[in-house]
């Protein structure tokens, strides 16, 4: 490389050439938020002098529908807790649910920032199985809360 990369913040060897393809991983670890919209976050971190990033494009793939939402059918408040009961839902997008996910909010925030929400994944298995029900802990009492279900389907 011509330019010198010892007094930058960055080396050579911290880049990744964006020749060919890359697979990011799946909607568990990528920018999903609550309304399910994704983002993609490219940031050049190409010091001076060494290029410029001039295209790039990306694919995306789609799969079968994923199922209706769960109802949820009880939130019982406990001292610092919620008891949270739900139903399967009755559309599973003719694939078995595997799990679910639950997610909370104060009820005061705002439901468009991921921050907000507090997630849990995979709460109800099918291989571990049991009742359809998970207890939210380390709550504050006398404040409201917002719960959502979420199943997952193969």
């Amino acid at each position: 490389m011509p330019h010198d990369t010892s007094t930058d913040l960055y080396t050579y060897a911290d880049f990744v050439p964006l020749y060919g393809s890359f697979r990011f991983g799946s909607e568990r670890h990528l920018g999903e938020d609550p309304s399910g919209e994704w983002a993609l976050r490219v940031t050049e971190k190409i010091p001076a002098g060494e290029g410029t990033l001039e295209s790039w494009n990306i694919s995306v793939y789609g799969h079968r529908p994923r199922p209706d939402a769960p109802d949820v059918s009880s939130v019982t408040p406990g001292r610092g807790s919620l008891a949270v009961q739900w139903t399967a839902p009755e559309d599973t997008s003719n694939s078995e649910i595997v799990s679910y996910d639950l997610r909370y909010k104060r009820s005061e925030d705002n439901a468009e920032v991921v921050a907000n929400w507090a997630i849990f994944r995979d709460v109800w298995t099918s291989t571990g199985g049991g009742n359809l029900v998970w207890a939210a802990t380390g709550l504050t009492g006398g404040t409201q809360y917002d719960v959502q279900a979420r199943a997952v389907n193969r």
